[in-house]
């Protein structure tokens, strides 16, 4: 991070490690119910029975990352991509060369 952006430990630390953990760890402790199925009320046209919203991942997830924060803006939203269970590619800043080699 300071190779690129001259940012030092503390602000690192904070704005782009602090957003990610945060992301984790609140992934982990709501994904059942964000997976979960969701009962809704049958109307009464089709009769007896029961409806159900089934959700499931879409596909594919293109990330690109912004120059100002490398790290957090392309780590965190593919943590959420991976928790719903989709492929996600990941398109790091040209802008901060280091932190794309350490994330490639």
């Amino acid at each position: 991070m300071f190779k690129d952006l001259k940012r030092g430990k503390y602000e690192t630390t904070m704005a782009e490690l602090g957003g990610v953990k945060n992301e984790i760890f609140d992934c982990i402790k709501n994904l059942k119910n964000w997976a979960k199925d969701q009962f809704i009320e049958q109307p009464l046209l089709i009769g007896p029975g029961k409806s159900s919203v089934k959700f499931e991942p879409l596909g594919v997830i293109c990330i690109y990352s912004a120059w100002n924060y490398p790290f957090a803006l392309c780590i965190q939203p593919l943590v959420g991509a991976i928790a719903a269970g989709n492929c996600a590619v990941v398109k790091p800043s040209e802008l901060a060369p280091n932190v794309s080699k350490c994330l490639e």
